[in-house]
């Protein structure tokens, strides 16, 4: 399967990043064992206002409802922090592809974030 080559269908622009993420599925996924509230490492490939994609050793199904924490350097307007800012998300999985050795690239909307969190990642999106 080739990659997708069309207009943008997003929104918003993603950014590419190589951020650390903590995350925990919201119920017992027993195809790949992952446990409810188990928290498992996951590396952030680009993120936008509305989600991010992550790079996974397995293939999660779509509509999987994920608990998330990253953080984000202070950039922008946040500078004046000079100090990581930790982000906490709830997102659901609306794709999951194969990706090869490498394993799962996992595309993941935001469902439920503060408004916070929301203008400070719209904010590190935004200033890049």
């Amino acid at each position: 399967m080739s990659a997708y080559t069309g207009p943008e269908r997003r929104r918003h622009r993603r950014i590419k990043v190589n951020f650390m993420v903590l995350y925990s599925t919201v119920s017992f996924l027993s195809k790949i064992k992952l446990v409810k509230n188990k928290d498992k490492y996951a590396v952030m490939l680009d993120l936008g206002e509305e989600g991010m994609a992550v790079l996974l050793e397995h293939e999660i199904p779509s509509g999987t409802t994920l608990n998330i924490k990253f953080t984000l350097p202070p950039v922008g307007r946040l500078t004046y922090l000079n100090r990581p800012i930790p982000i906490s998300a709830t997102g659901c999985v609306v794709d999951s592809k194969f990706i090869g050795r490498d394993g799962f690239r996992v595309g993941i909307k935001f469902t439920d974030i503060l408004a916070g969190d929301q203008e400070i990642v719209s904010d590190f999106v935004n200033n890049f």
